[in-house]
């Protein structure tokens, strides 16, 4: 029912679409089903850390640096869950409202509006990366998505791989900062 696979270079994420009247906003925690208990979190966040150094948002592109073989970001969609709005506001951590329709929530899980965080889990195969303005940064399936605010334009992507291994200078080494031998100027001639 939450499967994710890609189509047509776009991610999507099958179920039954169906729209759902705003509720109370749940905390993801009361939906573990869809969005993760602790030890999923917890296994999210480790690999987070191991393949995404940051994530920041420039003037014109939203910058990923990472250790792992991604492409650019396809566009998400979820049938029966939609990213409503985002928030990141000052002394909070970034928090993404999703609005779960009552045709798809699974059994004990309430319909209505789920506040998800950084390694939150959607489904057993898509983990929250960031929460930007206006859209979510996903892993699904190991390749990387996202979800739009409705009416927001589409991003401009850089990703930039990082090297997860780093290279060790031996003691006794010489450190060159050009690798070129540096030779004595020589002075132009004069003409007589």
């Amino acid at each position: 029912m939450y499967c994710a696979q890609i189509t047509g270079g776009a991610l999507l994420v099958l179920g039954l679409a169906a729209s759902a009247e705003a509720g109370p906003l749940h905390d993801r925690t009361d939906c573990q089903r869809l969005f993760g208990d602790q030890a999923r979190i917890e296994r999210n966040r480790a690999e987070r850390h191991a393949e995404l150094s940051s994530v920041q948002e420039g003037s014109f592109a939203i910058q990923v640096v990472h250790s792992v073989d991604w492409s650019r970001p396809a566009s998400v969609e979820f049938d029966g869950l939609q990213l409503v709005e985002t928030y990141l506001g000052p002394g909070r951590q970034p928090t993404a409202v999703f609005e779960l329709s009552e045709d798809l929530a699974p059994p004990g899980c309430q319909p209505g509006l789920y506040a998800l965080r950084k390694d939150d889990a959607i489904g057993k195969r898509c983990q929250v990366l960031a929460v930007l303005h206006d859209l979510v940064l996903l892993e699904v399936e190991g390749q990387l998505g996202y979800v739009l605010e409705d009416d927001e334009p589409e991003p401009i992507w850089r990703l930039i791989w990082r090297s997860p291994w780093k290279l060790i200078r031996l003691p006794g080494e010489r450190r060159s900062s050009s690798g070129r031998r540096s030779h004595p100027r020589r002075r132009p001639r004069r003409k007589r």
